[in-house]
């Protein structure tokens, strides 16, 4: 479809024209490649779902020169020259084994010892299409235990929207209702908290359930890791940003948050109403 796009499209069209020009031209393809869609039956299905996404966001996503898909091993060879390994999933829920993977692929994945072919397989495990990652240079061992106590979290979203089950790679988990209660009537204040104090305030349940409640929960977007201390000129940065983004005539459905250092996610309803409550602090 690149080939297609830079060399036969229409003169004088677009970037997106050119991405319509070429999914129709592969449509064109398809009734003539009977051997191609016996070999790979789920390629039709997969074409009809990515050509139904936003034409910018193929276009910069697949149209460019530089886009060339690769194994976690050949990005591994790439990155190490730079000094960087890596270090997990930018998905938090694809870190957690027990919602990612079932236990015979846990036990399998476990007796490989080479960390970038533990990797490698998972992804055939998962059948993983694209992976978010972080690398970092100079990876050091930390003692996770006490890293996760003095992690603060804070809840983004309202108690009574908070569900008990959570969409998870595996399909559906089920929270523990009296441990997911009792997380929510900590951190129902909307303020961050550190998890040291869930573990204080919540015995009933060993750490390890708690924690991995905790992750998944934080994976679903429910919480958020947070810092208890936001610097004015943070708040102000925010605010200003947020106004510009509720003024777009385009939709963005995120808003910043100096608490989280990131976006929460916002409906256009939602930012019209914001608009109006603030309009008279923000003018």
């Amino acid at each position: 479809m690149m080939q297609y796009a830079t060399t036969l499209s229409a003169t004088g069209h677009g970037m997106e024209e050119r991405v319509k020009d070429a999914f129709a031209f592969v449509e064109t393809l398809f009734p003539s490649m009977s051997a191609f869609d016996y070999a790979l039956p789920t390629a039709r299905q997969r074409f009809d779902e990515t050509k139904g996404m936003d034409k910018q966001y193929l276009a910069h996503e697949y149209f460019n020169k530089d886009w060339e898909p690769c194994s976690f091993s050949a990005m591994n060879d790439w990155l190490s020259q730079a000094k960087l390994s890596y270090a997990c999933s930018a998905h938090l829920m694809e870190n957690l084994d027990v919602v990612t993977l079932t236990k015979e692929q846990q036990n399998v994945v476990n007796a490989i010892k080479d960390p970038v072919l533990q990797q490698q397989v998972r992804d055939f495990m998962v059948n993983r299409q694209f992976r978010r990652d972080y690398w970092v240079k100079g990876l050091r061992q930390v003692f996770v235990d006490d890293a996760i106590r003095e992690l603060q979290v804070i809840l983004t979203t309202p108690c009574a929207d908070v569900p008990k089950e959570i969409n998870c790679p595996q399909g559906k988990i089920c929270l523990n209702q009296e441990l997911l209660d009792a997380i929510l009537a900590v951190l129902q204040d909307h303020l961050p908290h550190p998890i040291a104090e869930l573990e204080r305030t919540i015995t009933k349940h060993s750490l390890p359930i708690l924690w991995q409640t905790i992750g998944i929960l934080a994976g679903a977007r429910h919480i958020h890791p947070a810092v208890d201390c936001v610097r004015l000129e943070e708040q102000t940065r925010s605010k200003l940003l947020n106004r510009k983004i509720v003024r777009l005539p385009e939709t963005v459905t995120f808003c910043a948050s100096p608490r989280i250092g990131g976006g929460i996610a916002v409906s256009g309803i939602e930012q019209l109403f914001l608009d109006v409550e603030t309009k008279h602090a923000w003018d």
